[in-house]
């Protein structure tokens, strides 16, 4: 089913005290293989080979897929988000 999905996406929605939504977005390229590979991760790690790794996702170490991976992109994103909000 997941086919021709050349990237993954994460967004994050934040809601200010004045009500205003930021959008906190991430993504990660890849390609979709049909073989499961590794073992570190879960969903479509198995499954999403990263060309710029030369590796599926979960052949690749916590370290690095916790640095490059949407959810990781978007969850700084979002971080950068609530320090301005809250002047931290």
């Amino acid at each position: 089913m997941l086919g021709g999905v050349p990237e993954f996406r994460t967004i994050i929605a934040i809601a200010g005290p004045d009500g205003e939504i930021s959008l906190a977005y991430g993504e990660i390229f890849g390609i979709i293989r049909c073989c499961i590979r590794g073992i570190n991760g879960f969903g479509h790690d198995p499954l999403f080979y990263i060309p710029k790794y030369g590796k599926i996702f979960a052949e690749i170490s916590s370290e690095i897929k916790n640095s490059v991976s949407h959810r990781a992109k978007a969850l700084q994103k979002a971080r950068e988000i609530i320090k301005e909000l809250t002047g931290k």
